[in-house]
Parts: structure tokens; C-alpha cells; sequence
């Protein structure tokens, strides 16, 4: 998370935030820090603060506030799923209970090296990572499952949303009008959600990510050369690596996977990113719905035009039309 995104820094009664306040509870053996950048803040429950030079080494630390089941989710990755990976991590210091509700979690500042699927090195990097990501990590019981059924659940839940909410006042015509196109999509994905299980049953399932976007990622300049830090795992599990992968050069990808998963061609790849492109635009869809019920949807609105016309591009792709 990056200091650009800092909205103001605490230095007056720092060691009273509660992020504080659960830092010294985890790590009474590190100092307090001399001062907290909030980072980003959702409500009252959900927030991202930055502690200044209180890690390993003098380095600053994230501390995240987030609802309980995202939180353990998050534990669950940085627990179990670390160990396998060859490529760099954030380091993980662990999480503390903030109330009966939700949970601190600490990890390492990312920095401030910021990520772009519009630069060739960076989208290189990416494909590099998760294809170590989905070929290095074994099948385990504590994983989340975010296989299709998951993804369907997402795409009733968005559907059910819009519905409730089209009747908000503000939204304006143009805004209701995409609405009913995403409704129309759901639609015809529901009625050939068979396809889509066809489609999805013959392809590597692995963990992934979930959330791979630009938002959760930086790239670090390491003695070796440019690394990639990945973080939020929220939306991780055990389910189809294309969710991850559909934004990336798909020869890079191919190239790193096609020794581990056997008999996979170009085409298969090229398939996998088509499916997974399509999971994850319901699944983006569905976590804005959540915004509808509100006065102010100029933001919501517009990442539902981007959704929207991937998701177009998708169902294509897919051959979900034919």
C-alpha cells in the first residue's frame, strides 16, 4: 500500500490508535511507531493504517482492519501458503482480534513501486508470479473453496442486488439502462450455466489470488532486480488459476506452467483466461452491488461500465452466444 495513498498522518496520541494499541499486544518485543498514515478507510470496521518504522530492520508495517471471515482467510494464506512459494513474499507478522466482529492483520509495507497491466516488464512479472503461485501450492483442506459454485453464488447474489436497488433515485437513466444490460448477461449466463460447468470441469484448478489486480500490487527494486509484492488475500482459495491470469500475455504464462501441467497447449491457455475473465467479472460485479443502495454512484457506476464490458467480452470469448 502505497504513501501516495495516505489520506493524513497521526503523530498527536499515535500510541492510542487502535491499530496501536493491538501492535504493542502482538509485538510488545517492537518499538511503538512514531507515527500512523491512514491509508484507506471503508467504515468504521474496515480501514488500512500505515505504522511508521516499526518492522524488521526500521521498516514501516500495514496494519489492516477487516471483517472476521476476510481476515481468516488472509491468516490462512500468509500461514500456509507461504512456505511453498519460491518467489519473494510480504512478511507476515500475524493478526490480533480488534473486536468480536473483526481482526488486525500485519504485514510488511509493500513500498511505493506502483503496478501496471499497461507496462510489458510489469505484466511479464506478473505472469512469472502466478504461474509459481498456481503450480507451487498444494490442495489444502484449509483452503476456501472458490470453485464455480462459488462464482455462481456471486453472480445470484449481484443479480438479487441490482433488482432491490433499481428503484434508487440516484440513479439516472443511463445508469439503469446498464443495469438491465448486466441483468440480461446474468440472464443468459444463468440459463447456460451448464455450458460454463462444461467449460470450467476440464481446466487446472489451483490456488489463487482472487483479487489480482493493479490496486494489490507493487514492484519492488531488489538487488536481483524488479520484484513483485502481492497482497490482500481476502478473495483467495482453491479454484480456476484464469481468474487470476485473463488480464496477462498468455504465451508468457504458458510458457512457465506448461512444464508442470502436462499436455497443456496455447489454446488451453487462451481457454483458461476466457473462463476465468468470465468467473471474475461476476464476482467484481457482485462486490459492487453492494454500493447500489447509496446516494453517490458516480464511482460505483463507472466500475460497473468496465465490468460490464468485460464481462460482453467474455460471454464472447466463452462461446456463450452461440
Amino acid at each position: 500500500m502505497s504513501s501516495r495513498q495516505a489520506l493524513r498522518a497521526i503523530t498527536d496520541n499515535a500510541g492510542e490508535h487502535p491499530a496501536v494499541r493491538a501492535w504493542s499486544r502482538l509485538r510488545g518485543d517492537l518499538p511503538r511507531p512514531e507515527a500512523v498514515e491512514l491509508v484507506r478507510k471503508v467504515n468504521s470496521r474496515t480501514t488500512a493504517v500505515r505504522l511508521l518504522r516499526v518492522g524488521r530492520n526500521g521498516t514501516s508495517v500495514i496494519a489492516k482492519r477487516t471483517e472476521s471471515p476476510r481476515a481468516m482467510v488472509e491468516k490462512t494464506m500468509y500461514e500456509n501458503a507461504a512456505r511453498y512459494l519460491s518467489m519473494p513474499t510480504l512478511h507476515y507478522y500475524g493478526c490480533v482480534e480488534a473486536d468480536s466482529h473483526s481482526w488486525w492483520v500485519f504485514m510488511e509495507d509493500a513500498g511505493d513501486g506502483s503496478f501496471s497491466f499497461r507496462d510489458d516488464r510489469h505484466r511479464l512479472l506478473a505472469a512469472h508470479w502466478l504461474a509459481g503461485l498456481h503450480t507451487s501450492v498444494p490442495k489444502l483442506d484449509c483452503f476456501p473453496d472458490r470453485g464455480i459454485d462459488h462464482y455462481h453464488s456471486r453472480m445470484t447474489s449481484a443479480r438479487e442486488q441490482i433488482i432491490v436497488n433499481m428503484d434508487n433515485k440516484a440513479l439516472r437513466a443511463e445508469d439503469c439502462a446498464l443495469l438491465r444490460r448486466i441483468l440480461s448477461h446474468v440472464d443468459l449466463i444463468t440459463q447456460r450455466w451448464e455450458r460454463v460447468h462444461v467449460l470450467d470441469e476440464h481446466l487446472p484448478k489451483s490456488l489463487i489470488h482472487g483479487d489480482f489486480k493493479d490496486g494489490n500490487l507493487r514492484v519492488r527494486d531488489d538487488a536481483g532486480g524488479k520484484v513483485l509484492l502481492v497482497f490482500d488475500w481476502e478473495e483467495s482459495g482453491w479454484g480456476l488459476p484464469g481468474v487470476d491470469m485473463w488480464r496477462l500475455d498468455p504465451e508468457s504464462y504458458w510458457l512457465r506452467v506448461r512444464e508442470h501441467w502436462r499436455g497443456m497447449t496455447r489454446e488451453d491457455v487462451l481457454h483458461l483466461a476466457s473462463v476465468g475473465k468470465l468467473l471474475w467479472c461476476l464476482k467484481a460485479i457482485d462486490w459492487e452491488t453492494a454500493n447500489l443502495a447509496h446516494e453517490w454512484l458516480e464511482n460505483s457506476m463507472g466500475s460497473m461500465r468496465v465490468y460490464e464490458e468485460h464481462l460482453t467480452d467474455a460471454i464472447q470469448r466463452t462461446g456463450l452466444l452461440r
